[in-house]
């Protein structure tokens, strides 16, 4: 959990090492979520691919549920450093299909997921006079 917990301060240096790496301080930067269906009860790690298939997802708990997994604790982190760190925009994952394997997004998802990130990399480029 302590992981999760720091992610926006991790994130954040990240993101000023590469911009102080290639001396663009004003550098855009994008933070996609995690996919939304990733959920778990008390501790699989459905990033792991030995986990795969090892939830049944009727018994899952909801990521937004009171007992907050180390999945929500991200995304709450992801959204901190969007919001805080200047020329950062954060890319929606709501409502993308996984493609049911509780890991990766269906095709139609990656397509949908690449669109949000190139109109929120146009939302951080300077206007063109």
């Amino acid at each position: 959990i302590e992981l999760a917990q720091s992610y926006a301060e991790r994130l954040t240096t990240l993101i000023a090492d590469v911009r102080a790496e290639f001396n663009e301080p004003e550098l855009p930067f994008l933070v996609g979520e995690l996919g939304r269906w990733l959920r778990s009860k008390a501790g699989p790690n459905l990033t792991d691919p030995a986990c795969r298939g090892s939830l049944d997802p009727k018994d899952a708990t909801d990521m937004h549920a009171p007992g907050r997994t180390h999945h929500a604790i991200v995304m709450g982190q992801m959204r901190a450093v969007a919001s805080s760190v200047p020329h950062c925009l954060l890319v929606s994952s709501a409502g993308l299909q996984e493609r049911g394997d509780h890991v990766h997004w269906s095709t139609e998802g990656f397509v949908q997921f690449g669109a949000r990130y190139a109109a929120q990399w146009l939302r951080l480029q300077p206007a063109v006079q």
